[in-house]
């Protein structure tokens, strides 16, 4: 049984790929500026729905797709701008040329966009007081002192981004 839905499931994603790829390749084009680019989001897009359960589900294809690589794109747009923050801080602060392997910034970039991800569904505020709490080090006083907010203010919005990243986590 396992091995008809498999191959329903490769069978409904080979006619999508039949019937939309150019219809996605040209909605791309006209979205991204680098052709290069376009293939591998239109690659990823169809990587991801092979990954889903979801294909016998899908009721409205282009849009589905469409929605898929707009996800994508954002995706690696965030990847790209936390990438890029990342090696400025690491050109600012000069850290220890053995901390600066390609391993570890690749660590250290998923890890931080893994975060950002996950702090995307917090209030503007509440993701500010997380982020210069445990990135900037600053006490629960300082960021009350530097946001004009009361100490338990702070307080409760830590909390929250903890409890938040806690239930994302245990989704997982």
């Amino acid at each position: 049984m396992n091995l008809a839905c498999n191959t329903e499931k490769t069978t409904m994603l080979e006619r999508l790929y039949r019937e939309h790829y150019a219809w996605l390749y040209v909605w791309l084009c006209n979205r991204l500026q680098q052709n290069s680019h376009v293939e591998d989001v239109l690659q990823d897009t169809f990587v991801k729905l092979l990954k889903s359960n979801l294909v016998e589900q899908i009721q409205h294809p282009k849009s589905y797709l469409a929605q898929t690589a707009s996800r994508i794109i954002i995706d690696q747009a965030r990847r790209k701008y936390i990438e890029q923050a990342y090696l400025d801080y690491l050109a600012t602060h000069q850290q220890d040329s053995d901390c600066n392997t390609p391993e570890n910034i690749l660590c250290a970039i998923e890890l931080l966009e893994r975060l950002a991800s996950m702090l995307e569904g917090l209030d503007a505020q509440v993701r500010q007081i997380f982020l210069l709490r445990y990135l900037d080090e600053l006490t629960q006083l300082q960021i009350a002192a530097r946001l004009n907010l009361s100490r338990g203010t702070v307080q409760r919005a830590l909390i929250h981004a903890i409890q938040h990243c806690d239930a994302i986590i245990r989704e997982q």
